[in-house]
C-alpha cells in the first residue's frame, strides 16, 4: 500500500486524497510484473557504421545457474525478454548485491564503446535540491515500477540489446540498465512528462496541506503517459523523506542514519568503490583535508600507464575514521533563503583550501553548504604560495567556482582572518 501520514491531515483533505488516488488507480501498479509503458518517446543507440559485436557467454557457477534461469524466464514472462536470432550480443553479469543476494545485468560496455554519446545532461543533486526547496514544510515522493522497463524501444536498435545466456539468446523489448545512454534518454522523458524531477524518484514539496494536495495532481500526468508507480515505494505528507541518498525535511538536508550505520559496520575497503563516503562531502567542513590520504589512494593513474597501487595503510585508516566521526556531528544543512544575505567564510591550510556557506535564518546563523578542495601542485610550493597568500586564492575559488550560483545576485557578508582582504 501506498505509505501515508495522515497526522495533521484534516477529513476533507483526507477524503479529497483517497478520491485523487482512487480515480487515479490505475498508475498504482498491482505487483512487479504491472509495469507502464511510455510510447511518448523511444530509446535508440546510434552506432553508426559500426559492425557488430557478438560475444560468447561467461561460464556461470553451478551455484547460481538455476537463479539466473529464474531472473531470465520471470523476465520473459513479462514481457521484457523475448528470444531472437540478432547478430549482436552481449554477456551476462553476475554481481553480488550488498544484502549478500546473486544479481544479474547485462555487460554493454563493448556496445557502449560503439555508441555515439547522448551529451543531454540534467541530473540534480545534493545543491539542485538545496535551492529549490526552501520554506517546504511537506514530502512525497513517488517512485517508478522499474522505471527503465516502462520506456519503448526504437524496434531498428532492439536487436543491438541482445544478450546472451547459458540457456540462449535473448533481447530486450524495455529499455535495460546498462546502456550508456539511458540515463539521459529517461531523464529527457521524464521532463516531458513532469518537468524538473530526478529520474525514477519524484519528489513533491509545499509549504502546506492544500498546495501539497494540488502537487500530486501530478499523477493525472503519468496516468496520461501510460506511467505506473510502486506503491510500497511512494510516501505522502511526510515531514522529511530519504532522497538522493539524503533525508529532505522541513528544516534542511540530513545525513541519512542508516547510511552511516552501513560505513560502521563495513570492513577494510578492498577497492575505490568501497570508499562511498564522498557522497556526504558537503556535510564535513574541510572534507579534503581529512580525506587527503584516500584522495591520494585512489589518485590519478600514473605516468606510463600504471594505476595507484590500493593500499590501504594506518594513514587511510585515520582519515576514514575521521569523516565517520564528522559525519556523526553534521549540521543539518539549511536550505537558502535569497532575500537574505549570505555569509562567507573561507579556510587555508598547506592540505589544501575549504570554504562554508551559511545564513542568519531567525536570528540562528546555519550551514548551507561544505566545499574544499586539495591544493594544485603549483599552490604546494611554498616559495610560490605560503598559507599567508593562499587566502586570497581560496577567496577567488569560492566566491566565483563553488558559490557563484548562490552569491551573484545576493548580499554576502565574508569571514576572514586575513585583514589585507578587506582592502580589495
Amino acid at each position: 500500500p501506498v505509505q501515508v501520514d495522515l497526522e495533521g491531515l484534516a477529513q476533507d483533505l483526507r477524503d479529497r486524497l483517497v478520491s485523487l488516488l482512487w480515480e487515479n488507480h490505475q498508475v498504482l501498479s498491482k505487483d512487479d510484473r504491472d509495469l507502464g509503458y511510455m510510447e511518448a518517446g523511444v530509446h535508440q543507440i546510434p552506432t553508426g557504421n559500426a559492425e557488430s559485436i557478438k560475444q560468447r557467454h561467461r561460464p556461470v557457477s553451478p551455484q547460481v545457474i538455476q537463479e539466473l534461469k529464474k531472473h531470465v524466464q520471470h523476465l520473459v514472462a513479462q514481457g521484457i525478454l523475448c528470444e531472437n536470432h540478432s547478430p549482436w550480443a552481449s554477456p551476462t553479469a553476475i554481481v553480488k548485491k550488498k544484502d549478500g543476494n546473486i544479481g544479474y545485468c547485462c555487460d554493454y560496455r563493448k556496445l557502449n564503446s560503439v555508441t555515439c554519446k547522448d551529451a543531454y545532461s540534467s541530473l540534480p543533486s545534493v545543491e539542485d535540491s538545496l535551492d529549490v526547496l526552501g520554506q517546504a514544510k511537506l514530502f512525497s515522493t513517488l517512485h517508478l515500477t522499474s522505471s527503465y522497463f516502462q520506456v519503448a524501444w526504437d524496434p531498428a536498435d532492439q536487436a543491438k540489446t541482445a544478450v546472451t545466456t547459458p540457456f540462449g539468446l535473448f533481447e530486450w523489448t524495455r529499455m535495460p540498465f546498462g546502456l550508456c545512454n539511458a540515463p539521459a534518454t529517461f531523464q529527457r522523458l521524464m521532463e516531458t512528462v513532469l518537468g524538473d524531477y530526478i529520474l525514477d524518484d519524484i519528489l513533491v514539496f509545499s509549504k502546506d496541506f492544500d498546495s501539497h494536495l494540488e502537487r500530486l495532481q501530478l499523477v493525472v500526468r503519468l496516468k496520461k503517459y501510460g506511467l505506473k508507480m510502486k506503491p510500497s515505494k511512494c510516501y505522502l505528507f511526510r515531514s522529511e523523506v530519504p532522497y538522493l541518498g539524503h533525508i529532505m525535511s522541513a528544516d534542511g538536508v540530513k545525513v541519512d542514519r542508516e547510511k552511516i550505520k552501513i560505513l560502521e559496520e563495513r570492513s577494510v575497503p578492498q577497492n575505490p568503490r568501497d570508499l562511498c563516503i564522498m557522497d556526504y562531502r558537503w556535510f564535513i567542513p574541510k572534507f579534503s583535508q581529512i580525506a587527503l590520504p584516500l584522495h591520494l589512494l585512489i589518485g590519478k593513474p600514473r605516468k606510463g600507464g600504471g594505476a595507484v597501487p590500493f593500499s590501504w595503510d594506518e594513514a587511510c585508516q585515520a582519515a576514514a575514521d575521521g569523516l565517520k566521526c564528522s559525519l556523526m556531528a553534521a549540521p543539518v544543512l539549511a536550505y537558502p533563503d535569497f532575500s537574505q544575505a549570505f555569509i562567507l567564510a573561507t579556510y587555508t591550510s598547506f592540505n589544501g583550501l575549504a570554504a562554508v556557506l551559511s545564513q542568519k535564518q531567525e536570528g540562528i546563523e546555519h550551514v548551507i553548504l561544505n566545499m574544499s578542495r586539495g591544493l594544485r601542485k603549483s599552490e604546494q610550493n611554498d616559495q610560490n604560495y605560503s598559507a599567508f597568500k593562499l587566502e586570497l586564492p581560496a577567496l577567488k575559488w569560492a566566491l566565483t567556482k563553488k558559490f557563484r550560483v548562490y552569491l551573484v545576485h545576493s548580499e554576502l557578508i565574508i569571514h576572514t582572518d586575513h585583514s589585507p582582504l578587506k582592502y580589495l
